[in-house]
Formats: structure tokens, C-alpha cells, sequence
């Protein structure tokens, strides 16, 4: 996998820093194979203040779905450039966590106690174990689909509301999208194969957003409201 980069610099005449920035990038690069080809990009942002000999480091990688950013400062350039660098890796880290799903599997385990069998109230048979491996490909649609599933079911959302099938703003679209997220983690082996995985996420938003109408529907209608009316 490879990512282009680019620099800038301010009051700083270094030469050759593409030579002192390889071995860093290449480290970055080690966190980044999940994600496709050609769609990430990194800006390096190195300044000097002149007035107190101190360094500033701004890098910002664009990633799919976020652009991550991560700010350091030192008496040393490379030192700035060094801790900024770190920084970042740590966020990469956060956020393909966080397309995992890690949190929800730390909660699952918790509630699951001394029992090895992990059953969420969307898991078919067979059973799913936190620890097996993901398919590269999974992570990275999920990368590249999200602000667009995102953004249909949004659109689902607000087409319901205006039909009158849900109350206004009782449902949030981030919600419905981490739903869509975990189910598909648990259940990618069920994918059917004619469909790409954006149709798939798509459907996994509309079940989710069928189930969560039909919990409106089954709630009990408040007595001091029905007198009301």
C-alpha cells in the first residue's frame, strides 16, 4: 500500500528532508495497509519560530472517512516532527478501533462475565468470537462507504419524519450507522455475494431503522395524554 505526502516549511532551509522523514513515514505506513489504494494522503507542516528557537510539527492525513490531525512542539526539529509522528500513529490506532467496534466487544465481554459465548440480541447462528480476524476488504469499505451510508440514513430518516411514520428527531442518524458498523463485523459471512458492500450496509440501516419503528409503535400510549386528546 502506498500514500502520497507533502511539506511545507517555514523559516526552516533544510535540505534533503524527504531522506530524514522516510524512516518515520515508513512506520506510519505500517498502520494504513487496511485502507485503499490512493486514498490517503499526508500533509507535513514543519515551522520555526525564530524569536525563541522552537519548532512546531502539524501533520493532517486524510483518510477516507476522517482526517486525523496531530500537533507537537520541541528545541529540535526532527524531535517535533518525531513526537508529532507518534501522535498520529496513536490516533490511526483510535479510529481503526473504532471501525472495529473494540469498544462494544469490551462491553459484550463485560456483560458475558465468566461465560465464553458472546450472543448479541443481532447475532445468528453460528456464533461470532470477538477475536476472529476481520477481512481487510470489510475495513475498508467500511472506510470509504461511511459518509455516504451516513448521509442515507439521513435521508431515510427525514423521508419517514415528514410521512409521519416516526416523531421528529427521535432518532439519530450515528446511532443507527454504529448499529450498522457492529452488525456488519458480526455478520459479514452472511453478505450475499451479489451485492456490493455499500447495498449491504444500506439494507443493514434500513433493518435496524424497521426495528427501531417498530419499538415506537409497541410502546404503551400514556393515559394523562389519551384524557387530553
Amino acid at each position: 500500500m502506498t500514500y502520497t505526502w507533502h511539506s511545507t516549511t517555514r523559516n526552516i532551509h533544510a535540505e534533503n528532508l524527504g531522506q530524514k522523514f522516510n524512516n518515520r513515514l515508513d512506520l506510519i505506513k505500517k498502520h494504513l495497509t487496511h485502507f485503499p489504494q490512493g486514498t490517503v494522503h499526508l500533509d507535513i507542516s514543519l515551522e520555526k519560530n525564530t524569536k525563541k528557537d522552537w519548532y512546531t510539527a502539524k501533520l493532517h492525513l486524510r483518510l477516507p472517512a476522517r482526517i486525523l490531525n496531530a500537533t507537537k512542539e520541541a528545541d529540535n526539529m526532527m524531535t517535533a516532527f518525531d513526537r508529532a509522528a507518534d501522535a498520529l500513529v496513536r490516533e490511526i490506532k483510535s479510529h481503526k478501533s473504532e471501525l472495529r467496534g473494540d469498544a462494544n466487544w469490551n462491553r459484550s465481554e463485560r456483560r458475558a462475565g465468566a461465560d465464553d459465548k458472546k450472543v448479541l440480541w443481532f447475532q445468528a447462528v453460528p456464533e461470532f468470537v470477538a477475536d476472529q480476524p476481520v477481512p481487510e476488504m470489510l475495513m475498508e469499505m467500511l472506510a470509504q462507504h461511511r459518509n455516504a451510508v451516513l448521509s442515507a440514513i439521513t435521508e431515510m430518516i427525514r423521508r419517514d419524519e415528514m410521512a409521519g411514520r416516526i416523531p421528529l428527531r427521535s432518532i439519530n442518524s450515528d446511532a443507527i450507522l454504529q448499529t450498522v458498523i457492529e452488525r456488519s463485523l458480526t455478520e459479514y459471512p452472511r453478505k450475499p455475494a451479489r451485492k456490493t458492500y455499500k447495498g449491504w450496509f444500506e439494507i443493514l440501516a434500513k433493518e435496524e431503522l424497521s426495528r427501531r419503528y417498530a419499538a415506537f409503535k409497541a410502546r404503551p400510549v400514556r393515559r394523562d395524554l389519551v384524557a387530553a386528546a
